[in-house]
């Protein structure tokens, strides 16, 4: 596992004024889906109506009114360390703003969730500091140093960040000390907990042999886009000017300025920014229109105009992958990383359930 993997899921770091606790990935179910602007398929199935935003269930739920003021402020103790109660105060709050955001009510349910996901996580992260700390593990000063300098380059300047810091109730001194723990507890992973997890070539060619099926491919496309957007209930006069438009946009490329370049100066999509690439992909994972034009062309064909709900779209395949099996060297790394990410997965659950049966914790929450 790469040092930035096991930091970015067993680390406690800052962002915002939010501590983000390792394995915590808490996400409320079922958001409003987000408006698309890419040509992607829509999904097959529909949001069920316990799951939909606009159900009669989600209608009636009311919002759960959490009285902060009761929350102990010691909420756990772990070997006789004490855990405070600001953090798991700032992953609530952020929670509740998102879900206020897309218009959910926050439920008992919420709470009963997002509480017990972060006392889990809140005494693995105790339990692995402590532990490293009687290993004599300690983080690399200059990591620490940088991730701070990295962290406070998003701000213009220290005015703006103690502002933002003292909003959230937090200071420097947490941040470098949530940061060091942090790069603390990847170092005592790497270095004594995961370090003779090594995946043998001789395994990764018995993985790949017997799963050989796994690795075959479909035929895909690699294309690129430049979208405008174009409603499809749009009147004829809006469709002329749009199509007006995207004309212009052909002309200046038999012209001979460049495709990535147009869609940065021209394009609506999101994917703009990489010159309108899409990347590699199959059938059924683009809107139909869309689809059968960049299938239908071959690398060096002229662009091509199609219209789908996203609007009017000029389409250009760059590279084929035809159909078939991907070799063992096309694949081995990627399968060596994922094999040594499995043991190592196994390893952390195993370790971490020793080190629970061992501790003596406290929960007060």
């Amino acid at each position: 596992m790469a040092k930035k993997g096991i930091v970015g899921v067993l680390a406690v770091i800052f962002a915002l004024g939010m501590i983000m606790v390792a394995f915590i990935e808490y996400k409320p179910a079922a958001p409003p889906p987000p408006v698309e602007k890419e040509p992607r398929a829509e999904t097959a199935q529909p949001p069920s109506e316990s799951s939909s935003p606009h159900s009669d269930q989600a209608s009636e739920q009311k919002t759960y009114l959490v009285d902060m003021a009761a929350i102990p402020q010691v909420i756990a103790i772990v070997n006789g360390s004490k855990v405070d109660k600001k953090p798991f105060i700032r992953i609530l709050s952020g929670i509740q703003k998102q879900m206020a955001g897309q218009g959910r009510p926050f439920t008992e349910q919420d709470y009963d969730s997002i509480k017990t996901k972060f006392m889990e996580n809140i005494i693995n992260v105790y339990l692995l500091s402590q532990e490293a700390d009687a290993k004599g593990i300690k983080a690399d000063e200059k990591a620490v140093n940088e991730a701070i300098a990295k962290f406070e380059s998003q701000y213009t300047d220290k005015e703006h960040l103690k502002a933002q810091l003292d909003k959230e109730g937090v200071t420097m001194d947490d941040l470098r000390a949530e940061v060091t723990r942090g790069f603390k507890i990847n170092k005592f992973l790497e270095e004594v907990v995961l370090a003779d997890i090594k995946a043998s070539d001789a395994q990764v060619r018995q993985v790949y042999d017997e799963n050989i099926s796994d690795f075959k491919r479909p035929k895909s496309v690699k294309a690129r886009h430049i979208l405008l957007n174009l409603a499809p209930d749009a009147d004829d006069e809006t469709v002329k000017k749009v199509e007006a438009k995207m004309d212009d946009v052909v002309a200046k490329l038999k012209k001979g300025e460049k495709f990535d370049e147009l869609a940065k100066q021209y394009s609506d999509g999101p994917s703009k920014n990489k010159g309108g690439d899409l990347g590699f992909f199959s059938t059924g994972n683009m809107v139909k229109e869309f689809e059968d034009v960049a299938f239908s062309l071959k690398p060096g064909d002229a662009p091509k105009k199609v219209r789908s709900r996203f609007g009017l779209h000029l389409v250009e395949t760059t590279d084929v992958k035809e159909a078939g099996t991907e070799s063992f060297e096309e694949v081995k790394e990627k399968l060596k990383l994922n094999i040594e990410s499995n043991e190592k997965n196994k390893l952390m659950k195993g370790f971490i359930s020793n080190l629970r049966e061992k501790a003596e914790i406290k929960v007060l929450l």
